[in-house]
């Protein structure tokens, strides 16, 4: 861990092995979640905030920092909530523009699992708004109908389920004319 916090933006391809190998001890569980410090997981905010800026993009980079900031929040309650307040969901919309599928699937996966971690529903439904326009806007110009790979379309579908659980309690409410 400590050698992922004191990496750079610059070695690419050293990042990437190190994202990669930290990536497959978590999936097997060598490695508690517990285990991480505040240092390491603000190390990805960082990757994510600085890859809005053209020379530091990666998309392999981005894309494995959005899926282990995507497991830190389904698997640690510490370190979501410093997630939460460090990486808004409308600082991340932008990376569905670009062309890289790994990049969008791990974006939409990221998007879903603030939804669905939310602690209460109004947080979700703020969420929900807080997006609005500019979602719908760049689903539908990013992901043309008919062409959108599997895992993309299974993200689509998580979210469009978050949508529709926003306006659950409202269609079942009885219409008052």
């Amino acid at each position: 861990m400590a050698i992922v916090e004191q990496s750079q933006l610059g070695d690419v391809q050293m990042l990437t092995s190190l994202l990669e190998a930290f990536q497959e001890l978590m999936q097997h569980n060598i490695v508690s979640w517990q285990a991480l410090t505040e240092n390491f997981v603000k190390k990805f905010v960082n990757f994510i905030d600085r890859s809005h800026q053209p020379e530091y993009y990666h998309a392999t980079i981005v894309s494995m920092c959005l899926d282990i900031l995507r497991s830190i929040i389904s698997c640690s309650q510490k370190f979501y909530q410093l997630v939460l307040g460090e990486v808004s969901i409308a600082a991340v919309v932008p990376f569905l523009n670009k062309q890289d599928t790994n990049v969008k699937c791990s974006t939409l996966a990221f998007i879903n699992a603030m939804i669905s971690k939310a602690e209460a529903k109004e947080e979700a439904i703020r969420n929900m708004h807080q997006l609005g326009k500019i979602m719908r806007d760049c689903i539908l110009s990013n992901f043309p109908l008919g062409t959108v790979p599997r895992e993309i379309a299974q993200e689509l579908y998580v979210y469009q389920c978050h949508l529709m659980n926003q306006y659950e309690s409202r269609m079942k409410q009885k219409f008052i004319p």
